[in-house]
């Protein structure tokens, strides 16, 4: 007679979900920080945020199931670690340009290299650089040089939309279609192109 053997799979360690956790909530303080959030920023976090609840419930029903009392303490941490990320990602994506902290942070940490960008593409009269390129901590995807004004479109916002940052030295940004402005500091204005 055989012997049949379950190879019952172990939850996952809490290195592996903190790690997992982290990952995830640099994704979503990248996505929240940005001129804007796409359909697919909204999978990174609904799919990111199931998977790091997933594993932090399972990793409770593992500690939990063992029925040690001395583990009681380790499942409320790891509950109470798997909630703070979830809920941190719930804020981080609720609140959208230029409206997000982050996003303000982002583009003080980056103004001065995005002016002295704007400012060589209006003195210069150079053809705006082609393709996706960092400009201070913004990967900004097209760039256009219009009315005395730069755009920097970072990414898509929704489905059909662009957004992005605008730097117009004399005045308020010139619109175009379903532009929405939002004034940011100094010479500097979100934007969301709507089409």
């Amino acid at each position: 007679m055989t012997a049949i053997h379950v190879h019952v799979r172990r939850a996952p360690n809490v290195i592996t979900l903190v790690l997992f956790g982290i990952l995830w909530t640099v994704a979503l303080l990248s996505v929240g920080s940005d001129a804007g959030a796409n359909i697919l920023d909204l999978y990174v976090f609904a799919f990111g945020g199931c998977g790091v609840a997933i594993c932090w419930i399972m990793r409770y029903l593992a500690v939990t199931k063992k029925r040690d009392p001395s583990t009681a303490p380790r499942a409320a941490v790891a509950v109470g670690i798997g909630s703070a990320w979830i809920v941190i990602g719930a804020v981080t994506t609720m609140i959208d340009a230029p409206d997000n902290p982050l996003f303000h942070a982002r583009f003080r940490a980056s103004e001065t290299a995005l002016t002295t960008e704007a400012r060589r593409l209006l003195t210069t009269g150079q053809e705006p650089p082609k393709g996706s390129r960092l400009v201070g901590l913004f990967r900004v995807q097209r760039t256009d040089v219009v009315d005395g004004q730069v755009r920097f479109i970072t990414t898509s916002c929704g489905m059909i939309d662009s957004c992005g940052l605008v730097y117009s030295p004399s005045a308020a940004p010139k619109r175009v279609q379903e532009d929405v402005f939002s004034p940011l500091h100094d010479r500097w204005w979100h934007v969301m192109e709507g089409f």
